[in-house]
């Protein structure tokens, strides 16, 4: 009997010392995969932040940049980055990447497109191949789009302007409540959610759809699955198992994107028809709508080199610049009404008198198609400026495509596939750019050459214009200390649409309503290399009696 016992002993023994085994064999294994892809293409030279003296070091730092948020690109960039050097950043996708110092920021400028390739890291950051396939944001098709964006948008933005002041106006209306004697607790993240969607499905997409709830719905799920999919997947998810991850997510993508294609293929296919029917028939000329649809069809159609040769095609890559460019600008917009509103309360009331003077006499349509109407809210201009300096959205992120690699300033040769990136965050909060660089002072950036006093001058000296000059210091424009908007070619093609929509809802805002002030800002967030703000934040408001 003993001896039974003491063979069952030793077989519970062996299978527990296995169990064990397999169990660390299949925690370990991954981690000696992924440290040694982390550490394959990384030169030895460079300094690591966030990295310990500890086995498994890489990886390990990798990982924990899933609860770390900025604080290791801030030591990185106090111990580095303000001294001139690079160093390594850990990532949670285990492709770590090289930050540069702010000095050689025109040196990675400079590199071309087939040497070190923002696009393609576009396509890794948000894990584009995985999620929607039919888009290669780094060919031809993508950049058509971006520059009949960067043409034609800007070319006849003004056209759009009155009809944005009214979409704003009717849903911040219906959001805010008109109510003049109560106070309403709004959430700001859902109400610029809500309202600039119809501001820009109508710029980008047009009637008749903008205004289709069943489209608007397919394409708020379409947005919905597709961000989330580009966080998850391309943020947070290690590059091996990528795929599998992106196969998941593809399902709820494609069926939502599917819908919008039923309805707006049609409409693409009708105004192509027209388009074409144009070089023998101009009778049809009329029948045309003159909206940026148009552009992108004519664009597709008498390109030389367009690969954008179907409605079909046109429609996929339409549906991936509106999602594209939506949230980027809620998130701005958010982050400038959280700020303003915790600022001082004359803060408020001069963007409000200045709203009064500059909007208050377009009663028609034809005076807010005036083309330089909004670029007299110099205040506004301002404030929301000095919110994107403070809360920039991305670090800028390169990848080097070169088969042969890319040697550093300082001598340091990346291979191939290596990312760097540059620091926004926290060459925006730097001292030596920005006086009391972490405060939000929304008047910074407003000249005295426009006639008006500045709060606290902005010390932007990288640029090549004069301190006096207004563009260097508008919201549109960027310079080597301001990339909220990207930098050199990069630079983001929508932003003048951007700047509008959110000139618009913050004079319309601060010309109709009061706004409780709040006492202390809720904290953004990091949610991969994102700086996001919070999504449950509210405000108390109420309509403005005139009388």
């Amino acid at each position: 009997m003993d001896l039974i016992q003491h063979s069952l002993n030793n077989h519970a023994t062996l299978f527990a010392v296995t169990c064990t085994f397999l169990a660390v064999a299949t925690l370990v294994a991954p981690l000696l995969l992924l440290s040694t892809r982390v550490s394959g293409d990384l030169p030895d030279s460079l300094p690591w932040t966030g990295r310990r003296q500890e086995i498994f070091s890489k990886t390990r730092a990798c990982l924990r940049q899933y609860f770390r948020g900025f604080a290791d690109l801030q030591n990185g960039y106090l111990k580095y980055g303000k001294d001139g050097k690079f160093f390594i950043l850990p990532q949670p996708t285990f492709h770590p990447e090289v930050v540069a110092p702010q000095e050689h920021i025109k040196w990675i400028r400079g590199q071309g497109e087939d040497v070190l390739s923002h696009r393609d890291a576009q396509v890794d950051r948000f894990a584009i191949q995985y999620l929607f396939p039919p888009i290669a944001i780094n060919r031809q098709p993508v950049k058509d789009m971006i520059n009949a964006l960067r043409l034609n948008l800007l070319r006849n933005l003004s056209r759009f302007q009155a009809c944005m002041m009214e979409g704003i106006g009717d849903s911040i209306d219906t959001f805010f409540g008109k109510n003049e004697d109560d106070w309403k607790s709004i959430c700001i993240w859902e109400t610029m959610e809500r309202t600039l969607q119809k501001s820009s499905l109508g710029t980008l997409i047009g009637e008749p759809l903008c205004d289709d709830e069943v489209f608007v719905k397919s394409w708020a799920n379409f947005q919905f699955w597709f961000g989330i999919g580009t966080t998850a997947v391309g943020c947070y998810t290690p590059a091996l198992i990528q795929p599998l991850l992106g196969y998941l997510f593809r399902i709820p993508i494609d069926m939502s994107s599917h819908r919008c294609l039923k309805q707006l293929v049609p409409v693409i296919k009708e105004r192509w028809e027209k388009v074409e029917s144009l070089k023998t028939d101009l009778s049809f000329e009329d029948e045309i709508p003159d909206d940026f649809m148009t552009c992108l069809v004519k664009g597709a159609i008498e390109g030389k080199e367009n690969e954008i040769n179907s409605p079909k095609l046109l429609a996929q890559h339409l549906l991936f610049l509106t999602v594209a460019a939506f949230p980027t600008t809620v998130i701005m917009s958010t982050n400038t009404l959280l700020d303003l509103v915790s600022s001082l309360p004359e803060h408020y009331e001069r963007i409000r008198e200045e709203a009064e003077m500059v909007l208050g006499g377009a009663q028609h349509s034809s005076d807010m198609a005036d083309k330089i109407l909004l670029t007299k809210l110099h205040y506004t201009d301002s404030a929301i400026r000095e919110s994107m300096r403070l809360n920039p959205l991305f670090t800028l992120t390169h990848k080097v495509v070169d088969k042969d690699g890319l040697t550093l300033p300082d001598g340091t040769h990346l291979h191939q596939g290596c990312y760097t990136a540059i620091p926004v965050t926290e060459i925006h909060l730097d001292e030596k750019f920005y006086p009391n660089a972490k405060e939000y002072h929304p008047f910074r950036f407003v000249l005295e050459d426009q006639g008006l006093q500045p709060e606290n001058k902005c010390c932007d000296t990288s640029t090549s214009t004069a301190q006096g000059d207004r563009r260097s210091n508008s919201l549109v424009s960027t310079s080597d200390t301001f990339m909220s908007f990207g930098i050199g070619r990069h630079t983001c093609a929508g932003r003048h649409l951007a700047s509008n929509q959110m000139k618009i809802l913050l004079s319309y805002i601060t010309l109709h309503y009061d706004v409780k002030p709040l006492g202390k800002r809720p904290p953004n967030r990091k949610i991969g290399d994102m700086n996001v703000p919070s999504r449950w934040a509210t405000i108390q408001v109420r309509r403005r009696n005139f009388f």
